[in-house]
């Protein structure tokens, strides 16, 4: 063999080497899982999800795997799923609905960080009333950021307003309203600031669809948990909904999505659980439905909102 092909060899082995090394080192990393049941899937869309899995596994670079459990499956059940997947997760992820799942899974593994996702939740609202009992320093409790989102989407309506000065129509549960309406107003005066707008437009909140008039004034529509029965006027409106559905599921008027599924938030979430935080805020994920129906103007402003 001459001294090229020897050396060609050598570079192939090395190239091979340096390839193969962070592979095996990612798939030597224990597994973070994120507990979900079948109608969640459905719904949120499987291809999506694994699209998702794949860009935060290669973000955490260490695996990121769902457990997959039945719509009716029991809390034993859904434990034992977890541990079928791996005995000795890096964390697992609760949605709130796993409340009592969650807790019994940590009975059984106490040395398992566990993570309950709280959800769009207001300030006040307490382990014990979900069911995990007074052993709230057992788990990593972290809440949807209620203040960061609404924030943020009063930027997105803002833009989506485009200085025709109309109204903004906020459809939201009782509950957050005035968390939600404290940050959506001051977004809207900070993000008028920061493009230069004239005038804010007029907001109207409502708890209740019923309490909704028909209005010909609206440029931007928020449904944050109720209202979904505007939907029904077929309005060409552009829409912010706050949902982990799947965007194809969503009217074809819908400008943004704002999402606080499991999936959006699990980045935050571990690394949050690495830096020893029990308890936190994590904001959702914006998503642009159809980035071809606006100008690359529009397009930037939106994306600076957040």
């Amino acid at each position: 063999m001459n001294k090229i092909k020897k050396i060609i060899i050598i570079a192939a082995i090395f190239v091979l080497t340096a390839a193969l090394i962070p592979y095996l080192i990612f798939k030597s990393r224990s597994v973070v899982l994120i507990v979900s049941e079948e109608n969640f899937i459905t719904y949120y869309g499987e291809d999506r999800m694994k699209t998702e899995l794949k860009d935060i596994s290669l973000k955490l670079f260490r695996p990121v795997k769902t457990v997959t459990v039945a719509n009716d499956a029991g809390n034993d059940l859904a434990a034992l799923a977890v541990t079928e997947i791996s005995a000795n997760p890096y964390c697992v992820l609760f949605p709130l609905r796993f409340a009592r799942a969650a807790k019994y899974y940590i009975e059984q593994n106490p040395d398992i960080p566990v993570v309950i996702l709280e959800g769009r939740f207001p300030e006040n609202s307490t382990p014990s009333s979900y069911g995990i009992g007074s052993g709230e320093s057992d788990y990593f409790i972290y809440k949807t950021d209620i203040e960061s989102d609404f924030y943020r989407a009063a930027g997105a309506a803002l833009v989506l307003d485009n200085g025709q000065n109309g109204r903004i129509a906020v459809f939201l549960e009782p509950n957050i309203l005035t968390q939600a309406r404290t940050a959506f107003l001051q977004g809207l005066n900070d993000f008028e600031k920061i493009n230069n707008s004239e005038t804010v437009p007029e907001t109207l909140f409502y708890t209740n669809f019923s309490h909704y008039s028909e209005r010909t004034d609206l440029t931007c529509v928020i449904l944050a948990g109720i209202g979904y029965e505007f939907l029904e006027k077929k309005s060409k409106i552009p829409l912010i909904i706050f949902t982990w559905l799947n965007p194809l599921y969503t009217p074809d008027s819908t400008a943004v999505i704002i999402d606080d599924s499991p999936y959006a938030q699990v980045l935050n979430a571990v690394n949050l659980v690495v830096a020893g935080e029990k308890k936190g805020k994590i904001p959702s994920k914006f998503q642009i439905k159809n980035m071809q129906d606006f100008d690359k103007g529009t397009l930037r402003k939106l994306t600076k909102t957040w």
